[in-house]
């Protein structure tokens, strides 16, 4: 981005104009830094940036790539199956065990352990035996 593309851009936010007009050398050290920017999106194959001006503010809006997004989804997937599998044990190996035990054992919230259990109700590898207080836990399928 050279430095007549940036004035051009600033023109819609009047009071910036004059502002940075007078710090020009400002301006063309930015533009060079968008192009180094937008230089390493393409090495990196990420999406390029959105320059967003306004009145007060200029914002660089930074997209996430599907290559991103798919493993997040992968990682959070792991995960998951990680926290049911030690779920699965901690029941094994005390099937009296409260979800706030369950929940302190494994450094997650209470929420956390009742949603990991309600899936695993839901997909038949638990089941809870009697009441809240009282009842246990049985595994179903190892």
């Amino acid at each position: 981005m050279n430095k007549n593309e940036f004035e051009f851009i600033l023109k819609e936010g009047e009071g910036l104009k004059t502002e940075f007009k007078e710090r020009i050398s400002d301006i063309e050290n930015i533009g060079s830094g968008l192009s180094r920017m937008k230089d390493l999106c393409r090495k990196v194959k990420a999406p390029i940036f959105k320059l967003d001006v306004d009145e007060k503010y200029f914002r660089l809006i930074f997209s996430k790539s599907e290559e991103y997004i798919q493993l997040s989804e992968t990682t959070s997937q792991k995960t998951r199956e990680k926290t049911r599998e030690k779920i699965i044990s901690l029941i094994v190996e005390n099937p009296i065990i409260t979800t706030t035990e369950m929940s302190q054992k494994l450094k997650i919230s209470n929420k956390g352990v009742e949603w990991n259990l309600k899936a695993l109700k839901d997909e038949g590898v638990i089941k809870r035996i009697g009441p809240d207080k009282g009842g246990h836990w049985e595994v179903r399928q190892p």
